[in-house]
């Protein structure tokens, strides 16, 4: 028999409680031809049974006789499909009307796409949506180069993919391999991300199409958002990777472009070694260690009268003065700091009216680092308009052009 256009894979363990939801959610979808596979990794409840109890041809049922992992049980997902297209699905999300035919719809349109993804909602247990994962600026619907992917990745944005939003194209996945990573095992699935765009154009859905739910226990809770997870550490590694796959491009053969990916490379470097700090304490300088060596450092490079901005998230506790100079918190409201920017825009215009006032400097605290990241319009406005004076391991300064 021909094999439907995608084929649902819906890897599984001991889920019976929340699978009958995710399979409700995906057989409700329309305007296309599929079939889900669920994959149970040897589970010792009722998953068997809620399984058969789907009198439908589109659904099948694939027991391992023992629990293979999480990695080698995705893998069969892909080892095992037969359709031009696949989503390994996870067991306790939801599907919204229109992702398989809009997902298809992309990637059959854009046949040098690798595979597509799109943004997420957020249900809790028993179903409640209580956010949305929210449309990074930069990021438009469609498909962009791969090259673009990585880039955006190494710039340090969000970057969250939730697995159960990605259809992959399964002749890109038989050159790019098989969930993998040589650095964390919670991180199999960015680093396959990161080979396809290596060889693929990615696609983007700008669309709420799949519902993720969180919930205590997930290995999502205990890696990532639990105190201490390990979870970053290996993203960030991933990230590094990714700065390689960049470093063998054309892009690289520009100098410019190769003094920014230097850059990416050691501030990505240097959050994956914060990452390990906090949980080898002895291997590096303690919190109060690197404030003192940081404030010498800004007393070295300042004028004596120099003001100056301090992005510290407010964790030096200076107040508005350093040593006989004037300090302005970011975001500053009545001499006071008033939390991170909303937004880029915000960032640039609190820095131009920081400026005026009479701000000759800003400084960056080793803590405050991701804010060149994370505010991309900010970093460009201080690269054009300003001259960077220091950057050690704990502090970055910039004067401030007029």
């Amino acid at each position: 028999m021909t094999p439907p256009k995608i084929t649902v894979a819906v890897p599984t363990y001991n889920r019976a409680a929340l699978l009958k939801q995710t399979l409700d959610s995906i057989l409700a979808q329309t305007g296309i031809e599929f079939a889900v596979a669920v994959f149970d990794n040897a589970s010792t409840d009722d998953t068997e049974a809620v399984v058969r109890s789907f009198s439908d041809s589109r659904v099948s049922f694939r027991r391992s006789p023992e629990n293979l992992g999480l990695v080698r049980n995705w893998n069969r997902c892909i080892e095992q499909n037969r359709s031009p297209y696949v989503c390994v699905f996870h067991d306790d999300d939801l599907m919204r009307d229109g992702f398989l035919a809009e997902s298809l719809a992309l990637l059959e349109a854009h046949s040098h796409a690798g595979f597509c993804y799109g943004p997420a909602e957020y249900i809790d247990h028993d179903g409640t949506v209580w956010g949305a994962q929210p449309l990074e600026e930069g990021i438009r619907p469609g498909v962009m180069d791969g090259g673009d992917f990585l880039e955006w990745m190494v710039a340090g944005r969000s970057g969250t993919i939730f697995p159960s939003s990605v259809v992959f194209r399964a002749s890109a996945l038989a050159e790019a391999g098989l969930f993998d990573s040589p650095h964390s095992k919670v991180n199999i699935d960015r680093n396959l991300y990161y080979r396809l765009a290596r060889r693929f154009q990615v696609g983007f859905l700008g669309k709420h199409l799949i519902a993720a739910r969180e919930h205590p226990g997930q290995e999502t809770e205990v890696q990532f958002r639990a105190a201490g997870g390990p979870g970053m550490i290996g993203a960030l590694a991933e990230r590094l990777d990714a700065a390689a796959y960049l470093v063998e491009t054309d892009r690289a053969a520009d100098p410019a472009y190769r003094r920014w990916l230097g850059e990416r490379l050691l501030m990505l470097h240097r959050r994956e070694s914060d990452a390990i700090h906090a949980r080898v304490p002895a291997l590096y300088w303690n919190w109060q260690e690197q404030v003192n060596l940081a404030q010498a450092e800004l007393d070295d490079v300042l004028p004596p009268d120099a003001g100056f901005i301090l992005v510290d998230e407010d964790t030096w506790g200076l107040g508005s003065e350093f040593r006989g100079r004037r300090v302005w918190p970011f975001i500053e409201k009545d001499g006071l700091y008033w939390g991170a920017p909303e937004d880029e825009a915000t960032a640039v215009a609190e820095l131009r009216r920081l400026q005026e006032a009479g701000a000759g400097f800003i400084a960056f605290a080793w803590t405050a680092f991701w804010w060149l990241d994370h505010y991309a319009a900010l970093d460009r406005r201080l690269r054009d308009q300003a001259e960077r004076v220091l950057w050690s391991p704990r502090l970055m300064v910039f004067r401030l052009r007029d």
